[in-house]
């Protein structure tokens, strides 16, 4: 009897290891990481926590590759992102005193192929100021700033989100194009989106001790 108690006991207790060992590794594990393959057109998010000042929302240009700081041009269409992240931590490394932490996630899936021949833009617009992350952001068009600040990390807490204002040249002429984040943000009743276009600058002011 003591036996069969024992065993039954083992049993359970075996199950239970392997049920536990199973869900730590669906936990764990990326699938989208694992088996996704980067396509032309994608937009990937690239992160390195040891210096912010490389992160940036890349598009896969059509030729499959993407530029970066300190790397040069890497092929990235046909990668995984796990993959990509190691190509992009080996070309980082020798300008590293610690170890690079590389992340690259998807931001935006490219359009079916079929799709590709009504992508109408692929375009550049720039965001300074006190964002997250200011820089210049390659977008597939179309593209509104509020979108845009996403991409940037949205405004920091030092930011006068009342006076964010969009700059845009037109031959010899620019343009200053006001864009109350705050309204938005509000859902204020006529607070207006602006739809992007190449080359615009989004600047994000920093807020005045009183303001």
């Amino acid at each position: 009897m003591i036996i069969r108690v024992l065993s039954f006991v083992w049993i359970v207790s075996s199950v239970i290891v392997v049920l536990a060992s199973s869900l730590s590794h669906a936990q764990n594990s990326d699938p989208l990481g694992d088996i996704y393959k980067i396509r032309v057109g994608d937009m990937l998010q690239v992160s390195v926590h040891e210096d912010p000042t490389f992160n940036r929302t890349m598009l896969v240009r059509p030729d499959g590759r993407i530029s970066l700081p300190l790397v040069g041009t890497v092929v990235a269409a046909g990668q995984t992102p796990e993959a990509l992240q190691r190509t992009i931590q080996e070309g980082l490394r020798p300008s590293f005193i610690v170890e690079p932490t590389v992340t690259v996630s998807l931001s935006q899936i490219a359009p079916a192929e079929a799709q590709l021949d009504a992508v109408k833009e692929i375009s550049e617009i720039f965001i300074i100021g006190t964002v997250k992350a200011p820089g210049r952001y390659q977008v597939v068009l179309p593209v509104s700033a509020l979108q845009a600040l996403a991409l940037a990390g949205g405004p920091d807490i030092f930011a006068a989100k009342g006076r964010i204002h969009i700059r845009r040249r037109s031959g010899d002429t620019e343009e200053v194009l006001p864009f109350d984040y705050n309204a938005i943000e509000n859902g204020e009743r006529g607070a207006k989106d602006i739809q992007l276009q190449d080359g615009d600058i989004i600047v994000v002011p920093e807020r005045g001790l009183f303001n």
